[in-house]
Formats: C-alpha cells, sequence, structure tokens
C-alpha cells in the first residue's frame, strides 16, 4: 500500500535537501547577525553531514517496525523545528537543528526511495526522488541568500520549517485517505 502521493514524497524531498543547502547561503548573515567567524558557521554544514552519516542509519534501524507514514511525517519535525529560530537565533539553537536535521534526513529518503518506486517504477520513482533532491539543492542557497539579506538569516530557515510543517501534515493526510480515513477534513484531499 501507498502511504503517500508521490508528489508529496518529492515535495518532502525538496525540504529536507533544501535544508540541507540553504546554510550556504546564509553563512554572510549568520557571520554578521551572530558575530562568529566564518568558521564557526561553517560547522552548522559539517554538524549536518556528520548527523547525517553517524545518525541516519541508528534511526532508519530503529524505526522499521513503525508505520512509515508517521515515521516519514516525524522525519520531518526537525526540519518544522527550524520555527524555533525566530525566538531563538543563536548559534547553539541552529547547531542542535542541523544535528537532528542531518540525523532525520537519511531516515526520510530511505522510505521516500521505495515508496516513490513503489507507486511509479524504480527509475521514475526515483528520478522524481532526485527532482526534489535536484530543486532544493539548487534554489535553496540562493532564495536563502536572497531572503537573508532582507529578513535576517532566521527568516528562510523558518520557511524551511512551515514548509517541513505543510509537508508532515499532507503525508499524514494523504496515509488516511488511502486507508479510507476522513479525519483530516482541512486537508486538501
Amino acid at each position: 500500500m501507498k502511504i503517500a502521493s508521490a508528489p508529496l514524497l518529492g515535495f518532502g524531498a525538496a525540504v529536507v535537501v533544501a535544508a540541507e543547502f540553504i546554510v550556504v547561503g546564509l553563512v554572510p548573515a549568520m557571520t554578521a547577525e551572530l558575530a562568529i567567524g566564518p568558521a564557526d558557521a561553517g560547522w552548522l554544514v559539517t554538524s549536518f553531514a556528520l548527523a547525517s552519516a553517524l545518525f541516519g542509519p541508528m534511526l532508519v534501524a530503529a524505526t522499521v517496525q513503525f508505520p512509515p507514514a508517521r515515521v516519514l511525517a516525524a522525519a520531518l519535525a526537525p526540519f518544522a523545528a527550524s520555527l524555533l529560530l525566530f525566538p531563538f537565533p543563536t548559534l547553539a539553537m541552529a547547531m542542535g537543528l542541523r544535528v537532528l536535521q542531518g540525523a532525520a534526513l537519511p531516515l526520510f529518503m530511505s522510505l521516500a526511495g521505495p515508496q516513490l518506486a513503489a507507486a511509479r517504477g524504480t527509475g521514475p520513482g526515483v528520478a522524481l526522488l532526485y527532482v526534489g533532491v535536484t530543486i532544493g539543492g539548487t534554489f535553496a542557497p540562493p532564495l536563502g541568500t536572497f531572503a537573508a539579506g532582507r529578513l535576517g538569516w532566521e527568516a528562510p530557515m523558518a520557511a524551511i520549517g512551515a514548509l517541513a510543517i505543510i509537508g508532515a501534515g499532507e503525508t499524514r493526510c494523504s496515509a488516511r485517505h488511502q486507508r479510507g480515513q476522513r479525519m483530516c477534513p482541512d486537508c486538501s484531499m
């Protein structure tokens, strides 16, 4: 059984990859606003990557017994938590979120890939996943830089958070509708 629509999974992939790469465009604004050096801000990229490599596989293994729709939605939660950077715009908060997000990225991708392959076939499913990856990785740094220059570095991070909330809600809603449940009257399904 499919757990989420293919476009939603592609959207989720774009969100998690955008979160991964957006920091590259935010470094100038972060160094200025937080009074830190570029090397300190660079650790935001490194911490994400290390958490992804070290903790991601453990999360995948620890969640195999849970329903995939719930795990997909939960994997987007650390990205949604980027909204916390508005009231708490600190390097420590950003670093903590980056570690959680890095660990969650492989969890999301490990479920989205097989779901897309099952829904669309292996080649088209993986291609759709990589459309999301490409969109997130291509547009996040320049759009993040643009937004940070006008609204502060927290705004693009909060935008990622808002998109993650939308993706998580729609993923859960889509799964409920596929099971014939009508538990989310406000969703777009």
